[in-house]
């Protein structure tokens, strides 16, 4: 019994022992986490205990992308409300990024890049590297269209080392693809054929028929205004093949591709004939920009086929739609095919107005930009530091209640420990009391078995009758075995007669009350004489001294 009690307080130790040593690495752990994994983790961490918000959050983004722009747009405010409330950084990042893709399809593309640019500071170390790329990407095209190549061109470069590191080719086709464009607003054709060559190459590895379209379309417009017709007219092919199988009929973009081509090649009723299919569809499918360009374009072509009354009514109805759209590109255009008309009819005066209307025009659109250019880097600016601002008060908040979580788990620990070293103590405790019963349960049958000895042994000296022997005339009565051996301790080991007589007591099993009873003397007294009697018997207890007599008995 008392070897299984041990086995089971060695195990009892043991596991305590583990569970202090984990409490220390835990504590450890909290005490000297590095600043880069509190960091290293998702923004999400800036979102400590929302999880329901952040779902609702980035449902609320993906239904958005399904939707037209102005219905897209107010969910997005209601998300972006929800996100600023938490804060959710990845999800303000991933809404400001939506938000910019449809200033840039109003053609708004200032406001485009402000959203772009607010976008990339939340997506900062995000985790979701392709949706940085997608957005760094959606920046530069914005830029681009701001005729702002060289900035356009960093954040291109950007996408492409992010878009290198994770191998993901669908990125690299799309950044390929834009600098590829960016040299093509430069008139830097072959440089960007060589981008839209790589971009090719990768949508034909992804099988990706809609990314091969767009590269086709791209090199056919470069081949063009390289003037190398046949090349162009290839590619023009290739793009129609693959458009006709992912459109059907609706190709207004595509014959307008194949106009420009006509166009610059000098076959301008092939150029009018392909223009106004493109405007009829592109008009189906109200797309204005394109419906502006394909009129004015069209009104040039009629202009070399000396259709003048046509072509004038097809440049004003394209110039009307530019203004009304502020396309600021289509209406110089507007205006420069105006100065061409007047021009051809000997009507100068006025081809000279509408010349300096372009001129003019043209430079307000570069004051209008760079005003807007200028305004938008200072909101940028403000908008950043109270972004950043934003940022830093919301991972304050978020350590604060990781530190938080943190001290309830060291102090859980803490009271964990504590209760297992009390218990531990009130273990080691009640074992040492049962061990000590133990012991004294075994010894209180070792003298209850020397006592049943003795009686015993006097239980067969009583057989004996007395003898009585005429000694000078009297009788002595004889005396037991147990009496004998102890009045010869007492003559072996000197006891004094009072020790002799206590001797005979203890053997008789007399307690210390009973002993003073039996010779009129105090406990204390007893007590005395007994000490004395044990230190000449050279024993320590009752025990001894009838063992002792047992033995000398036998």
């Amino acid at each position: 019994m008392y070897a299984k009690k041990r086995s089971f307080l060695v195990l009892v130790k043991k596991f305590l022992t583990l569970l202090f040593l984990s409490g220390i690495v835990s504590v450890f752990w909290a005490q000297t986490g590095s600043e880069d994994s509190r960091y290293s983790t998702s923004q999400h961490i800036l979102a400590y205990n929302h999880n329901q918000e952040i779902e609702e959050i980035d449902r609320m983004i993906l239904e958005a992308s399904k939707l037209p722009p102005e219905e897209a747009e107010k969910l997005l405010d209601k998300a972006l409300t929800k996100a600023w409330k938490i804060p959710y950084l990845y999800g303000l990042g991933a809404i400001y990024n939506a938000k910019g893709l449809i200033e840039r399809k109003k053609n708004r593309f200032v406001q485009s890049v402000q959203y772009h640019k607010r976008a990339l500071n939340f997506l900062e170390n995000s985790p979701n590297t392709l949706l940085r790329i997608a957005n760094l990407n959606n920046l530069a095209v914005s830029l681009r269209k701001l005729n702002l190549e060289s900035e356009a061109m960093k954040y291109y470069m950007e996408a492409l080392q992010l878009a290198q590191q994770t191998g993901d080719i669908k990125n690299k086709a799309i950044v390929y693809h834009g600098i590829g464009n960016v040299y093509t607003n430069l008139e830097e054709y072959e440089k960007a054929n060589k981008f839209f060559f790589k971009a090719l190459k990768y949508e034909k590895e992804r099988h990706n028929t809609m990314g091969m379209e767009f590269n086709y379309a791209n090199l056919a417009e470069s081949y063009t205004f390289l003037k190398k017709f046949d090349t162009a007219k290839l590619y023009l092919d290739s793009m129609m093949t693959i458009a006709q199988n992912l459109y059907g009929k609706n190709l207004g973009i595509e014959y307008n591709l194949f106009a420009k081509y006509y166009f610059y090649r000098g076959n301008y009723r092939k150029a009018a004939e392909y223009y106004n299919k493109s405007v009829e569809l592109v008009r189906e499918k109200n797309i204005l920009r394109y419906v502006s360009n394909g009129l004015i374009m069209w009104g040039k072509s009629l202009l070399h086929l000396n259709r003048n009354e046509e072509e004038i009514r097809k440049i004003k109805e394209g110039l009307d739609i530019a203004l009304k759209i502020r396309s600021k590109e289509n209406i110089a255009l507007g205006y420069d095919a105006l100065t061409d008309y007047f021009a051809s009819i000997n009507r100068y005066k006025e081809a000279l107005n509408y010349q300096k209307t372009k001129e003019k025009y043209k430079d307000s659109i570069i004051n209008v930009r760079s005003k807007q250019i200028i305004n938008a880097l200072e909101i940028l600016h403000e908008t950043h530091e109270k972004d950043n601002k934003i940022k830093q008060l919301a991972l304050e908040k978020a350590l604060a209640k990781q530190r938080l979580k943190r001290n309830y788990i060291l102090f859980g620990i803490g009271s964990i420990i504590s209760l297992a070293i009390i218990f531990l103590l009130l273990v080691i405790v009640k074992q040492k009391k049962e061990k000590s019963d133990l012991i004294l349960e075994q010894k209180n049958k070792e003298i209850q078995y020397y006592i049943e000895q003795l009686n015993l042994i006097k239980g067969n000296n009583s057989g004996k009758k007395s003898k009585v022997s005429k000694k000078n005339g009297k009788k002595t009565e004889g005396v037991s075995l147990n009496e004998k051996f102890c009045n010869d301790l007492s003559k072996i080991y000197s006891l004094t007669k009072r020790e002799g007589e206590i001797l005979q007591y203890i053997c008789q099993g007399k307690t210390n009350e009973d002993i003073a009873e039996e010779l009129f003397i105090s406990k204390n007294t007893v007590k005395s004489h007994i000490r004395h009697l044990y230190e000449k018997l050279d024993v320590k207890n009752r025990h001894d001294v009838i063992r002792k007599i047992q033995q000398g008995a036998l």
